[in-house]
């Protein structure tokens, strides 16, 4: 919990207004897997659909390639169609952070609805038709026995913006990497105390 509040206070500060996201799903290394968590709710669309269509039960993502992705469906496992209307996010990430194309999809799922986020210049939202703004989405992803690495999935912030909402993404730092930073924090708040003495000590007046 801590590791999300110290992610999320670094994002906070770093990004624009439309960046703090709606939706925000965490993905994580959680002991042998990757676990990605998915909280928030959608309260304004990016303007009218443009366009509609089935989508098949697919609960994972693709990294790169013109059909990058990330989804997660209602019902998995038996391929159901769900309707699905298609809008178009301003900001959206060509890439999750590296080249490959593989699709992975989860080995077990839940979710309260149905999205897909893509990387198309328009139509790179799908959003369940019988989605209510303002519902709550909830649910979680599990790849079993993945790393973030081994899955081609770079730490950062990726977001699906638009003037009054957003989607993001955040990919959490594994602990080695947040050990990692931490040190380098502890150590520059530490030669940033000693400056500060060394100054005051330069500053001190002499006896006269």
């Amino acid at each position: 919990m801590r590791k999300k509040l110290t992610f999320c206070l670094c994002l906070f500060l770093a990004v624009p207004t439309f960046c703090r996201a709606a939706i925000t799903i965490y993905m994580e290394e959680v002991g042998s897997n990757v676990v990605a968590t998915l909280s928030g709710a959608i309260n304004s669309l990016p303007g009218a659909p443009t366009g509609s269509g089935g989508l098949g039960s697919f609960n994972g993502l693709r990294p790169s390639g013109p059909t990058m992705s990330f989804a997660f469906t209602q019902v998995p496992g038996v391929f159901p169609v769900v309707q699905v209307n298609y809008y178009t996010a301003t900001a959206y990430p060509s890439n999750l952070g590296s080249s490959s194309t593989t699709l992975l999809q989860a080995n077990s799922s839940t979710a309260s609805t149905t999205m897909m986020f893509r990387n198309l210049t328009t139509g790179n939202i799908m959003i369940d038709q019988s989605y209510v703004l303002g519902t709550a989405v909830t649910g979680t992803l599990t790849w079993n026995n993945k790393t973030l690495s081994s899955m081609g999935v770079a730490t950062g912030s990726y977001v699906w913006g638009w003037s009054t909402d957003s989607i993001t993404l955040n990919v959490v730092p594994e602990p080695s990497s947040l050990s990692l930073v931490a040190l380098g924090l502890g150590g520059l708040i530490t030669w940033n105390r000693r400056r500060k003495g060394n100054l005051v000590e330069h500053a001190a007046p002499r006896p006269v």
